[in-house]
């Protein structure tokens, strides 16, 4: 039996009905690999790679969940998510030495550290996804 994925973001449906034999997906647990015939369950999704089987695109996920149903169905909705294809090396590592500066020259209440350190650790992992 085949896993039907669907893929949804803010932007649209992304993937709709697709079959495929695995995806691979980061949860707040760790990294998820979803086969056919994987148990029900519903679960938040972290920043990281979503590889899906027989796609040759890769998918960067920064937050979201998923929902596997018993008849193989899978519905991932990604608040924001991005196209490895689309990232830019140099871009992403300007973008991390700026925040880096801030993190560290800067003082900053609670709440724009919290968002800075997001900021930066969403391009560190866009970083690791493109091998860097």
């Amino acid at each position: 039996m085949l896993l039907k994925l669907d893929l949804v973001s803010p932007f649209g449906q992304l993937i709709k009905d697709l079959l495929t034999d695995k995806v691979t997906v980061s949860s707040v647990k760790g990294q998820l690999t979803i086969l056919s015939e994987h148990r029900e369950m519903f679960g938040l999704l972290d920043r990281g790679l979503l590889f899906i089987d027989g796609v040759n695109d890769k998918y960067i996920v920064y937050s979201g969940f998923l929902q596997i149903l018993k008849d193989g169905s899978v519905t991932i909705v990604a608040d924001n998510i991005r196209k490895t294809s689309e990232l830019d090396v140099r871009e992403i590592q300007t973008s991390i030495k700026e925040i880096e500066h801030r993190l560290n020259n800067e003082s900053l209440d609670d709440n724009e550290y919290i968002r800075i350190n997001s900021q930066y650790l969403d391009r560190l992992c866009e970083l690791n996804a493109l091998g860097q």
